[in-house]
């Protein structure tokens, strides 16, 4: 009991004397008083429990992990103004493209006969489809940067980095394979 000072001393012995020791009153919790008649809503505790749905926006390009803050909509927890809501974003990981910054990564299938001779081929972006043309003699493992087709923040925007890989059928008709059989023969595909 603490006579309304929120602590209650205790005094101890010790081999060098006594010691005086200070700690909060588990009676009033360190308020230094107690409520008599509590009231039966919030029980004492000057407070309430409810919940309430707050809308907020996300802007464009946000980072995993950023913290916002709503002021006057975090708990009361007894005090006579509400503190602050504090929201970390979590941002989910995407199927195709993986994320490092404003720049986003993803892997292509490319028909191997426009790795060879050159072509074009439509590709998704998150801003829509875009036509994205391979030169002759590409390799496997190049990556094609699209500048301005990755994600977007604050009037600036990544890139998109495409890794080419090659789409190789499994399925070929008997003359295909005769096709493929003589360019092995040649000295350019040895």
């Amino acid at each position: 009991y603490c006579r309304g000072k929120g602590q209650v001393l205790e005094k101890m012995r010790t081999p060098f004397g006594f010691v005086t020791n200070a700690r909060t009153c588990i009676t009033c919790n360190g308020g230094g008083y107690t409520v008599e008649n509590k009231c039966n809503v919030c029980n004492g505790h000057k407070f309430k429990a409810v919940s309430e749905d707050v809308g907020f926006r996300l802007f464009e390009g946000i980072e995993d992990g950023t913290m916002m803050t709503m002021k006057g909509k975090g708990d009361t927890a007894g005090a006579e103004i509400p503190g602050d809501l504090l929201i970390v974003v979590h941002i989910a990981s995407h199927s195709r493209y993986q994320r490092r910054g404003l720049d986003l990564y993803c892997e292509e299938d490319f028909n191997f006969i426009d790795l060879i001779l050159g072509g074009s081929k439509e590709i998704e972006t998150i801003g829509g489809n875009v036509m994205v043309k391979v030169t002759g003699g590409t390799k496997l493992g190049v990556t094609l940067k699209l500048a301005g087709k990755g994600m977007k923040h604050k009037g600036m925007a990544g890139s998109l980095l495409v890794l080419v890989t090659a789409k190789v059928p499994t399925n070929i008709s008997e003359e295909e394979r005769n096709i493929l059989e003589n360019l092995r023969k040649k000295e350019n595909f040895k």
